[in-house]
């Protein structure tokens, strides 16, 4: 007869009992409480908040809690910060589903952009060109207008190490600018 080992269980005291006052119990032991209840459960805690995000009247609380706060950008954030879920996230992101966010913000603000960049021959004057100002008429429509656009043309058109070394040659203002404006332009 053949018997299997089992590696021993951490002793966690279980505190989720009505007795004991929250705020006196330390946030490492609740932590551990609730994941040795899990475990005795068989369930993993992405299956556990899976669960809870579920659109059901029983955790309608729970899923708005989660998303009213900032509480999905804190989970992504962590798991970005450890390196296999960076990989993951990055694996998950790559997919349609995960781009598809970034391409709708992109097509609102090009769209955008054409709008307020759109004149009419009328509106084209000589006084309108002696007082035209690259900065004012441009650039901040840009700024305003499509900020995420601007920070990927940015992360294309400089590195890293060249935006904090390189005093002399700034290509945000002029460059992206000019992409932004004929993007609007050609955008049909």
């Amino acid at each position: 007869m053949m018997t299997t080992a089992t590696a021993p269980a951490i002793p966690v005291p279980c505190v989720l009992h009505w007795v004991w006052s929250l705020d006196t119990i330390p946030e490492h032991i609740k932590v551990l409480s609730i994941v040795k209840v899990m475990r005795d459960m068989r369930m993993s805690p992405i299956e556990f908040v899976t669960h809870l995000l579920v659109p059901q009247d029983a955790y309608r609380d729970n899923a708005n809690g989660f998303y009213r706060s900032r509480g999905l950008e804190n989970f992504l954030n962590v798991v970005c910060r450890e390196k296999r879920g960076r990989k993951k996230f990055d694996a998950w992101y790559d997919e349609t589903i995960g781009l598809d966010p970034l391409f709708q913000t992109i097509r609102r603000e090009t769209d955008d952009l054409s709008v307020a960049f759109r004149r009419h021959a009328a509106d084209v004057t000589p006084e309108s060109l002696l007082d035209f100002d690259f900065e004012e008429h441009l650039t901040e429509v840009c700024r305003e207008r499509s900020p995420t656009l601007r920070r990927i043309l940015m992360t294309a058109a400089q590195t890293p190490r060249a935006a904090k070394e390189n005093t002399l040659k700034d290509a945000e203002p002029v460059l992206v600018t000019m992409i932004q404006a004929q993007l609007a332009k050609t955008r049909s």
